[in-house]
């Protein structure tokens, strides 16, 4: 499997997370009409062990650490023959008109605690 992939796949597991969690548009929405993102500003992982083309994946995701404005997830990539890869990233609560950081709002954070450790 091509590297970068996992990263990708943690990026769509985050926005999947909100999907699943607050219903199909409220992803679109906090972006075009809050105008609230999540830069990441840091991202690591660790190949465990080989993933065949093809294979199906699943994946976990967690939320590891909340800040004022920074929240550091966790992500397992895994098949039925165990773990391929175990990734992190931080993102940053991001006003999108200032392109500041600003504290996680409380239904933010909410959400985030539904995704659970």
């Amino acid at each position: 499997m091509y590297y970068p992939v996992f990263i990708d796949w943690m990026h769509l597991t985050f926005e999947e997370a909100f999907r699943v969690l607050r219903g199909e548009d409220y992803y679109r929405r906090l972006i075009e009409e809050r105008r609230i993102g999540f830069p990441v500003v840091t991202v690591s992982g660790d190949y465990v062990r080989p993933l065949r083309f093809g294979s199906r994946v699943d994946c976990e995701m967690k939320v590891e650490k909340m800040g004022r404005s920074s929240t550091q997830l966790k992500y397992r990539f895994y098949t039925k023959d165990g773990t391929h890869f175990e990734g992190g990233n931080t993102c940053v609560t991001t006003s999108l008109d200032r392109m500041r950081s600003l504290e996680t709002p409380t239904d933010l954070r909410r959400l985030f605690d539904e995704i659970g450790n």
